[in-house]
C-alpha cells in the first residue's frame, strides 16, 4: 500500500516538474517549496525516523514530519505577497515555520 502512495506522488512530482518547466513556469519560490514539498513528503514516507523505535511511534513520528511539511509548503504557498513585501523584516510565524521546515 505505501509503495503504490510513493509510486503516485512521485508520478505526481514529475509530472509537476515536467508541466512547470515546459507549459506554466512559476515563480521561482513557487516551484521551490512545491518541489520541497514533494522530496520531504517522499523521504518521510520512504525513510524511517529510527529503527530503534517501534513501527507505530515511527509512522507517527513520520506523519507529524509530514504535517509540518504541508503545513511549511502551504504557508509559502498562501501568503507569497506578504512575504514579498515584508521581505528581511520577518513575523515570528515565518521564524517558527522556517525552523520546522529546516528540521
Amino acid at each position: 500500500m505505501i509503495a503504490r502512495i510513493v509510486a503516485l506522488i512521485a508520478w505526481l512530482f514529475v509530472a509537476f516538474q515536467v508541466y512547470t518547466a515546459g507549459y506554466a513556469p512559476m515563480t521561482a519560490i513557487f516551484q521551490r517549496s512545491i518541489h520541497l514539498g514533494f522530496v520531504l513528503v517522499l523521504l518521510f514516507l520512504t525513510v524511517p525516523v529510527s529503527k530503534r523505535f517501534p513501527p507505530w511511534l515511527r509512522w507517527l513520528l513520520d506523519g507529524a514530519l509530514i504535517a509540518a511539511t504541508l503545513v511549511a509548503v502551504g504557508y509559502i504557498y498562501t501568503n507569497y505577497d506578504e512575504i514579498m513585501d515584508r521581505f528581511g523584516w520577518w513575523e515570528l510565524t515565518d521564524v517558527w515555520l522556517g525552523v520546522v521546515a529546516t528540521l
